[in-house]
Order: C-alpha cells, then structure tokens, then sequence
C-alpha cells in the first residue's frame, strides 16, 4: 500500500530477469491489472527485487504470514475505536491507550495491518512512532 493519505496500491513483484525474459507474456496480465486498479480508485505498479530491499521487504516478511491470523472481533474493534478516537494515531499511541494486555494489543495491531485494516507506510519500518489510519 502506498502513504497513508494516498491511494491503494495493486503490486506485482517479479525478479527483474523474470521480468525481462517474460515481458511479451506477463505485459497483456499487467495491462488487465493495471485497468482494474483504476476502476477501483487504486494505482498498479510492478516492484522488483531492488525496489523491495529494506523496509518494505521486512515489513513483508513480518506482516504477510498474519494476513490470515485469527483476529478476536471484541479486541479488534477496540484498537479501531482506539485508533478513531486520536487525532493523529501511532502504534505506540494506539498501543499505549488501549485497555487491554500488551501482547493481545500488539498482535491484534500487527494483524489489522498485514489484512489491511489499519494502514501504514510499508516504505518505513514499522516502529512505536509510525503513523496509522483506518481504511
């Protein structure tokens, strides 16, 4: 996904020499996304593996195997409220708040993150002072 404020973002990653050597077959799949993703107000972008280093790729390895974690519907709907009630919501703020254990707080955030609940900027580590908001 793109900055908090911007629009949603369709990606398709592929190893640059897949890219090159598969380009006449992959090009008509990425025209057919690239429509969808404007019909649905959203951007399409094809990242490679040197544009995924760093941040966005930790932030992948950590979020991705949670995207379909169980999330307690009760827990979940504390951390939005929580997140709806401050005006400029981080993690650690959010996480500070909310009346709950640490560790059922902390997994629930990282869960509503990784499905797309809450977003946050996944070109910047994820950390206590990133900003968040509610899709």
């Amino acid at each position: 996904m793109r900055h908090l404020s911007g629009p949603a973002e369709l990606v398709e990653v592929k190893y640059r020499a897949d890219l090159h050597a598969n380009w006449r077959r992959l090009r008509p799949g990425f025209l057919v996304a690239r429509d969808w993703a404007r019909e649905h107000g959203a951007t399409f972008r094809i990242a490679t593996e040197r544009s995924i280093r760093g941040p966005v790729l930790s932030n992948a390895k950590r979020l991705l195997p949670l995207r379909r974690a169980p999330v307690d519907a009760g827990v979940a709907e504390l951390v939005l409220s929580t997140a709806r009630s401050t005006h400029t919501a981080t993690f650690g703020g959010i996480l500070a708040r909310l009346t709950l254990s640490r560790e059922a707080g902390l997994a629930t955030l990282w869960r509503l993150i990784a499905c797309g609940t809450l977003r946050v900027d996944l070109r910047a580590p994820i950390n206590f002072d990133t900003r968040v908001s509610i899709i």
